[in-house]
């Protein structure tokens, strides 16, 4: 019989992100940062 996962679920590393905006910030480079983190999604 498989070993069963144990009762405590690990905790997981949390992610943060952070955008620094620019004065010459336009929206093209985030819309194609956006478009990269899901590119089936069209």
């Amino acid at each position: 019989m498989p070993k069963s996962a144990p009762s405590s679920p690990q905790a997981s590393p949390s992610l943060s992100v952070g955008f620094v905006l620019m004065p010459s910030f336009t929206l093209l480079p985030f819309s194609a940062f956006i478009d990269a983190l899901a590119p089936g999604r069209r």
